[in-house]
């Protein structure tokens, strides 16, 4: 036979078991809050301090994450401090970070103007005797006698003739019978060195 207190049973038994998952649904809720929403960073300019870069993730092992030259070659901005002279200084995307692109780009500081020292007056050179003009006027006749030591005026045979004047082979040939000071002889041949210097002068005397 069935028993009279089976259906009263039955209910109280569904009645715990209710209270008990509406209790462990309760506890998990406790035990695990939702998580509250994180706040964007709160970015305050101070004139009085530098506006410059900062690392915020040194001494974690993502701290490449906070280089500065890094962060201004790609973003062409870089973190700062929550509280720094950056007037464009604004939140960063996580983290209650400031970031800012003037950091990236500090104004060069001042340099001392230097006065250079007055340029000293020019001391007058003597008659420049290395220079070579390009067409030498032909010589002028002369119509004194030859001067003591050789027959002809010493002057190169051929115009242009010259090697570099600032080299020890300077030199052009000349007439054997020429009034060079500096006359050589080389194989039959007659070279001087006065002859390539045009601005050398000749004294007629008549």
């Amino acid at each position: 036979p069935v028993s009279q207190h089976s259906h009263p049973t039955s209910a109280v038994m569904l009645t715990i078991r209710t209270a008990a998952l509406f209790l462990f649904v309760l506890v998990s809720v406790s035990a695990n809050p939702e998580k509250k929403k994180k706040r964007a960073a709160t970015c305050e300019i101070d004139e009085s301090l530098p506006c410059e870069c900062s690392n915020p993730f040194l001494g974690t092992p993502t701290f490449y994450l906070g280089d500065p030259k890094r962060n201004c070659k790609a973003a062409k901005a870089c973190y700062v401090d929550n509280k720094s002279g950056c007037s464009d200084a604004r939140s960063a995307r996580g983290g209650g970070r400031c970031q800012s692109k003037s950091a990236c780009d500090p104004p060069a500081e001042p340099t001392e103007e230097v006065t250079p020292p007055e340029p000293e007056a020019p001391v007058p050179d003597g008659p420049k005797t290395d220079e070579i003009p390009a067409t030498p006027p032909p010589p002028k006749p002369s119509t004194c006698p030859p001067p003591p030591g050789g027959s002809k005026i010493c002057e190169c045979l051929e115009s242009g003739s010259c090697s570099p004047l600032d080299t020890p082979e300077a030199k052009c040939e000349v007439d054997c019978q020429a009034d060079c000071n500096d006359l050589t002889s080389e194989n039959d041949k007659c070279f001087s060195f006065y002859a390539c210097l045009p601005g050398l002068l000749f004294e007629e005397e008549c």
